[in-house]
């Protein structure tokens, strides 16, 4: 409020007492704005206008510090964006026949660019309106030389930031397809995407002599193999592959960038567990790990945690068997998904704490205290309830429950198919399990596991192998 009052006061922005006069008003009600003397009549005569009130005019004021507080914002922005403004300011400079001061200003973004900027996709649209800005100041300077190294370089970032940003969204396309419901039109969209677009231009600016396209071929190589990582057969390999690179040039990615590749890693995690290929829990632990500890939750780049985010943590960092780091790690984050969804956070997170040192009782009744879950944290909710009552001998609660479960995602249609199959497994073969236990007939449970062995998409496959384990010992 005191910089906005500093903005409006500043005559290169606004020329009106009268604005100033009626923010000064305003700001004597924030942050309510709540009084009985609050009204528009009050406020026009506030503004030291004589005249009778006038609608159409007070609406013009409005109107008028709208508009300022946009262009406030605008500035805001244009101080945060750094090395973009720079850019800007070279291109007056050019307009300005400045050739001294740009001079200046191309060695300090050359500094601040090639050696020193993180790595990250937006740094590609900047580079390329970098080299842009070179090309049309040197053919200006001289018509001997072409310059088209500085116009490839150009090139080759506007096509990296494209190629980045399309299969970004891509592979955001690609993981929804396995929670939600889509529409069939979608899909022959996007087997015009492939990999060997990526390929293609990987080999292209490899074969280009400058040492200013180490970043870029990085970051191509991070792109080709987080798509490979979803959409190919050679998913675990570009997974892999995704990993070394990170650890080996973790100081060099920005906080987005990182956040990007990971969340990416993650998805593939999640959904090789899910299809019962592969447990991934620990690599989805670690991963969320060095997410947290490089503080890019809550960086500037990116939005604070989501509330999967924070349900993937606490059940990888439990299924880890690292409990004290869970601990720590609800203490410190869970106020900024209360402050939205309220205490249910905070009764899901300690029931599931509870539950990992198996007390039960404690469990249930901090379960007991939700009312209406956000739906990202019903499926645990149920399926801790399952596990709760199998363990404490309660079958028939543990059934009723696998059977409200089984309601629940029968009658969603925004689920995918190919998650609800993996629910839909869950509840035939926990049925089979109890059937089996009540009858204690060993055989049976023997062929279950069997089954159960050789299983995709299968929700829980892991902790059901355990319970016929342990009931077979």
């Amino acid at each position: 409020m005191k910089e906005f009052e500093k903005f409006l006061r500043s005559p290169f922005f606004n020329n009106h007492s009268t604005i100033v006069n009626l923010f000064c008003e305003l700001k004597k009600y924030h942050p309510e704005f709540e009084n009985e003397k609050f009204t528009r009549e009050y406020l026009f005569s506030a503004v030291g206008t004589k005249k009778k009130y006038d609608d159409r005019l007070f609406r013009k004021y409005l109107s008028r510090m709208y508009k300022l507080a946009e262009e406030y914002l605008s500035i805001l922005n244009l101080r945060s964006s750094g090395i973009s403004n720079d850019v800007t300011v070279m291109n007056e400079f050019i307009m300005r026949d400045l050739k001294e001061v740009y001079s200046k200003k191309l060695n300090e973004l050359k500094r601040s660019l090639l050696l020193t900027t993180k790595i990250d996709d937006e740094n590609l649209l900047l580079l390329y309106r970098f080299y842009l800005t070179q090309y049309n100041f040197e053919s200006e300077k001289s018509l001997e030389k072409s310059n088209n190294d500085l116009l490839l370089n150009a090139l080759f970032h506007l096509e990296g930031f494209f190629l980045f940003n399309s299969f970004a969204i891509i592979n955001q396309i690609i993981s929804n397809n396995y929670s939600y419901k889509n529409s069939p039109e979608i899909e022959p969209i996007l087997k015009d995407y492939s990999v060997s677009g990526i390929e293609d231009f990987l080999k292209k600016i490899k074969r280009f002599p400058s040492g200013s396209n180490k970043k870029l071929i990085l970051m191509m190589e991070l792109l080709l193999n987080a798509f490979k990582m979803i959409s190919s057969e050679k998913s675990y390999a570009a997974y892999t592959k995704l990993k070394k690179l990170i650890n080996s040039n973790l100081k060099d990615l920005s906080p987005g960038l990182l956040y990007y590749i990971l969340q990416n890693m993650n998805v593939f995690c999640i959904l090789s567990k899910m299809g019962g290929e592969i447990n991934l829990d620990k690599e989805l632990f670690e991963n969320y790990k060095i997410l947290i500890d490089n503080n890019i939750f809550n960086s500037g780049d990116n939005v604070n945690i989501t509330l999967l985010d924070f349900r993937h943590i606490l059940n990888t960092a439990l299924k880890s068997n690292e409990p004290d780091w869970a601990e720590n790690f609800v203490k410190n984050n869970s106020k900024r998904l209360t402050d939205v969804y309220g205490p249910n956070i905070l009764y899901f997170a300690n029931a599931l704490l509870l539950f990992h040192k198996s007390k039960y009782n404690e469990s249930l009744n901090y379960i007991l205290k939700i009312k209406n879950e956000p739906f990202s944290i019903s499926y645990d909710i149920y399926i801790m309830k399952i596990k709760i009552f199998y363990y404490q001998g309660y079958l028939d609660s543990s059934r009723y429950v696998a059977e409200s479960l089984r309601h629940f995602i029968s009658g969603n249609n925004k689920i995918a198919d190919s998650l609800k199959s993996t629910f839909m497994n869950f509840i035939k073969y926990y049925k089979k399990i109890l059937q089996s236990r009540i009858k204690k007939d060993n055989e049976s449970l023997k062929r279950i596991y069997s089954s159960l062995e050789k299983s995709k998409n299968t929700r829980e496959k892991i902790w059901m192998m355990k319970i016929i384990s342990e009931q077979l010992a």
